[in-house]
């Protein structure tokens, strides 16, 4: 499992999108990297500095799919450490890492088969990396209880990107909880949008001693 774990991590993964967009991280983006991901593609989006070899310009060129730079629009998002953790679930994170990849974030991977390992793994990591943390479970009231339970961390559930914007604004959360099924690619970008794009200096003076 950690050697699967650490192949996505450095893995070249593209994410379509439903606005008909394909993300590719790599630095080098080859036709084995794109080739098979160009159904409903208008615009690819590559990294700055990106290479894209002339047998896959072909290939975009003969599918008539623009080539794009990644901008970075929100500067609270450049840097920010990232620790994602899944507990007894079988979703495919890869996606995830590329659109995180994407906003900005450096990503690390924590897989358990136990919610409560999995949620102390990650909040350790969090307290002692002064990152942020993203846990993807099924059993979200028990995991936001035991993070909560950790001085520093202030988890909030990531029901949609309306709630991760109001708990990142009122108390500065820096670790989210959230069952994947059924999220769309569009609904987890506008969720980081609305997390990454807040700084972590918006607790209220108030309630930072307390919560930590």
């Amino acid at each position: 499992m950690r050697e699967v774990l650490a192949e996505l991590t450095q893995a070249s993964a593209s994410a379509p999108t439903p606005d008909g967009e394909l993300a590719v991280v790599t630095k080098v983006v080859s036709v084995r990297d794109i080739e098979g991901r160009l159904s409903g593609v208008e615009r690819l989006i590559v990294q700055r500095g990106a290479v894209i070899t002339p047998a896959a310009r072909d290939l975009l060129r003969e599918r008539k799919i623009a080539i794009a730079s990644a901008v970075r629009e929100r500067t609270g998002a450049t840097g920010e450490h990232m620790v994602l953790a899944v507990a007894e679930t079988e979703y495919e994170v890869s996606t995830l890492v590329t659109l995180l990849k994407c906003e900005g974030a450096s990503v690390e991977l924590v897989s358990s088969n136990n919610m409560i390992n999995a949620v102390d793994q990650l909040c350790e990591r969090v307290i002692q990396g002064n990152a942020r943390g993203l846990l993807l479970c099924r059993q979200m009231a028990a995991a936001l209880c035991l993070a909560n339970r950790r001085h520093g961390v202030r988890a909030a559930l990531a029901t949609n990107a309306a709630a991760v914007a109001e708990a990142t604004a009122s108390v500065a959360a820096n670790v989210l909880i959230a069952d994947p099924t059924g999220k769309t690619n569009f609904e987890w970008k506008r969720l980081f949008q609305a997390w990454l794009s807040v700084g972590r200096s918006h607790c209220p003076d108030e309630l930072r001693q307390r919560l930590g």
